[in-house]
């Protein structure tokens, strides 16, 4: 099963984003699904946010679903994701924020 998670990278340094990142493949491979991570910050012009969401788009096509990381309403690309899923039906999920001490353990793993 293919899962596509929406990440917002706003208000986030370069370490938080890839924290996260490697979190949600942690987790979500641990379960077999095979994951694809789309970043979302905003943007300058309303050209930016129709190249970016078409080309966003088109990988969410191809997937089973499409997962909001906790924090993903900060990000214009993310709301309009969620907005376009919703009227069209496709099986959306929500990542719920990572406990402290699991994220800790995660770590020591992969070290």
């Amino acid at each position: 099963m293919k899962i596509v998670v929406s990440q917002s990278i706003v208000g986030k340094t370069q370490e938080q984003i890839e924290e996260e990142k490697f979190y949600i493949l942690e987790k979500l491979k641990l379960k077999g699904y095979e994951v694809e991570i789309l970043s979302s910050g905003n943007y300058k012009n309303v050209d930016e946010i129709i190249l970016k969401l078409s080309k966003d788009l088109e990988i969410i096509s191809k997937a089973d679903t499409v997962a909001f990381e906790t924090d993903w309403a900060d990000s214009e690309i993310c709301r309009l994701e969620y907005a376009i899923l919703s009227m069209c039906g496709k099986e959306k999920t929500f990542l719920i924020r990572k406990d402290e001490t699991d994220k800790e353990e995660l770590w020591k793993r992969k070290y």
